[in-house]
């Protein structure tokens, strides 16, 4: 069966978890959507951790960076994931019935714009820096993945995805995607969620995600 479906995206440039939150700045808007919305699909998160390691840099440089990559990064990344899952418990307190989707990040650091903007960073611990933020980001995408487990919603591995393919081709800067990309991510989405692709016939889909 064919039916319209009707996308809303609520996206903020550069707001965090705590934004999002009960009481917190952009919550109304979030609660405006909720009553009639079948499934959200989540992408929140990002900029808390990209705040996390920019003050990480300012303070300590590419060692600091380096240094918190031996478990503080994780604790981090489960703290902002679960400030995630609080907003997500906030609205199924108003719509019991609204079905979600969370994205998992896709696999930045094998991407040129992160190793060359690493490599422009890190001098002569570049090399050392890819690999170490390489294998962290993984297990970070692998302690994620098992924290969603617990929990009903549908956690959409674009890590797992991007890891099969060339990721270039998904970005058009360090974390946002391109034309290519959107159309990639919608069609992961709809797998995701049973649907079958028959044919070359592409998802229209239009919605931001990155780093949100």
């Amino acid at each position: 069966m064919i039916t319209d479906v009707e996308s809303v995206n609520i996206a903020v440039s550069g707001s965090t978890t705590l934004d999002w939150g009960v009481g917190d700045r952009h919550h109304q808007g979030l609660q405006d959507e909720v009553a009639g919305t079948d499934l959200f699909v989540v992408s929140l998160g990002g900029n808390d951790f990209l705040h996390y390691v920019q003050d990480l840099f300012a303070s300590g440089g590419m060692q600091g960076l380096i240094d918190a990559l031996g478990g503080e990064a994780r604790e981090e990344a489960l703290a902002i994931l679960e400030r995630v899952l609080a907003i997500v418990e906030s609205i199924r307190a108003v719509n019991a019935d609204a079905d979600f989707v969370f994205l998992l990040y896709p696999d930045y650091p094998a991407s040129n714009n992160w190793q060359t903007l690493i490599r422009a960073n890190a001098g002569s611990l570049a090399d050392a820096a890819i690999s170490l933020i390489q294998n962290e980001f993984a297990t970070i995408m692998r302690v994620l993945a098992d924290r969603l487990a617990d929990e009903e919603l549908v956690a959409v591995d674009l890590y797992r995805q991007t890891m099969a393919e060339d990721i270039d081709p998904f970005l058009i800067d360090e974390l946002h995607f391109t034309e290519f990309g959107h159309q990639r991510v919608a069609d992961e989405i709809f797998l995701s969620l049973g649907g079958i692709a028959v044919g070359d016939a592409e998802l229209e889909q239009s919605y931001q995600v990155g780093l949100r």
